[in-house]
């Protein structure tokens, strides 16, 4: 899987998010020190099932595509055909 950190200004964007949601939702006031710490788990542990619900999704399109694909190849190799179309 792809590596997964983030440079500094993306860091510092979603811990300052984390610290906003959670003096708002939760009335806290967490400090940025503990506001990383929960990125790193949100990152480690949560966002893997995202990247994996991700692929899937993209997979289940894929097929979904290749299917219909196959389908269209399937009815034109069974139509009949004369010369005289092919002209």
């Amino acid at each position: 899987m792809a590596d997964k950190t983030f440079s500094t200004e993306e860091r510092a964007v979603l811990v300052k998010a984390l610290c906003d949601w959670s003096a708002g939702k939760l009335n806290q006031q967490p400090g940025g020190f503990q506001a990383e710490f929960l990125l790193d788990f949100i990152t480690d542990k949560i966002g893997t099932r995202y990247d994996i619900r991700g692929l899937l999704d993209a997979q289940a399109v894929i097929e979904q595509r290749i299917e219909t694909l196959t389908r269209r190849c399937t009815s034109w190799r069974s139509r009949p055909t004369s010369h005289a179309e092919l002209r």
